[in-house]
């Protein structure tokens, strides 16, 4: 199932850039990571030795309520993602990381996932994520966004490409590590390949 057209559009623009960055190499072209000791690639991932993002104690309340108030589009993303049953990735959800919360966390391969709402198609606001993106791809973190008509309208077609994000980022060492009886909770009950969560789709 594909994205409708609208919302096929704005994902293209809003994230095609950053798509295609972390795809090819976990910093901006010509940047360098701030505080990355040691950028060595072992299995074709980059293996990340720096100092941690800034922490600020302050957002963790807030990040408490965002979870309490969560959107029904972040909940029913939430409901795919916890308890590892994309690609065995461990996420969570309402993360404080750096300056920021993410909507959704994955801290093994560095991912982010942003579930937006309508105000984020605000001109200022966009110019504020792209900024906030570039940050965070410098400590090697990759963003992708959905939009809430996305994730509640397209639900498989967001699914399939989280997970082929999700399985473009693992290291051959971290699908030999996961649990050969991990199960993956889906619509219809069935389980995710047993030894390796990439070798077959969603």
């Amino acid at each position: 199932m594909g994205f409708s057209w609208v919302y096929s559009q704005t994902l293209k623009q809003r994230s095609a850039a950053s798509h295609a960055r972390h795809n090819a190499a976990p910093f901006p072209k010509g940047g360098k990571p701030a505080e990355v000791v040691d950028e060595s690639r072992i299995g074709g991932f980059l293996s990340l030795q720096q100092e941690r993002l800034p922490y600020r104690p302050d957002l963790k309340q807030k990040a408490r309520i965002l979870r309490a108030r969560m959107t029904d589009a972040e909940q029913l993303m939430w409901f795919h993602l916890r308890r590892k049953q994309v690609a065995g990735v461990q996420f969570f959800r309402q993360r404080p990381v750096g300056e920021v919360i993410l909507d959704f966390y994955a801290p093994s391969i560095r991912l982010a996932i942003e579930v937006d709402g309508s105000q984020h198609l605000d001109a200022v606001q966009m110019a504020m994520d792209t900024q906030r993106t570039a940050r965070l791809e410098r400590f090697g973190i990759a963003v992708i966004r959905f939009d809430n008509l996305q994730v509640l309208k397209e639900t498989r077609a967001v699914l399939d490409e989280v997970h082929r994000i999700i399985c473009g980022r693992k290291s051959p060492s971290a699908l030999q590590a996961a649990r050969p009886n991990a199960l993956g909770r889906r619509s219809a009950g069935k389980r995710h390949a047993a030894r390796n969560p990439c070798s077959t789709p969603l």
